[in-house]
């Protein structure tokens, strides 16, 4: 059996950023950035198109980094969110019950 090396969050982005790419590929995405580019005044387009290609060298260069921080951030978010609901439903059960204010001041030397 060969290990995956890479772990699940590098797996999870990688998919997630060929689909990603694949979207962008289809026919229609490229309509609609022809058919956007159609609206803008022609100086204008020019510059618009040089930012859009600029923002796309940013993102083949930095976009699957981002994806495996952005799950990172949401699989650490769900697991908070999963504590503190065991903690509260522990909480609630009575199996975890807040100090008593009136044992601590019992303890305490005079």
């Amino acid at each position: 059996m060969i290990a995956n090396r890479t772990g699940p969050i590098k797996w999870a982005s990688r998919r997630l950023w060929a689909l990603i790419l694949w979207s962008m590929r289809t026919r229609s995405a490229r309509m609609a950035q022809s058919r956007f580019l159609g609206f803008v005044p022609g100086p204008m387009r020019e510059r618009l198109w040089a930012s859009h290609v600029r923002q796309n060298r940013f993102a083949r260069r930095y976009g699957k980094q981002m994806i495996a921080f952005s799950l990172r951030l949401l699989v650490l978010s769900a697991g908070f969110t999963l504590l503190y609901a065991l903690a509260v439903e522990l909480l609630v059960r009575g199996y975890l019950v807040s100090p008593n204010s009136d044992w601590y001041a019992d303890q305490s030397p005079r």
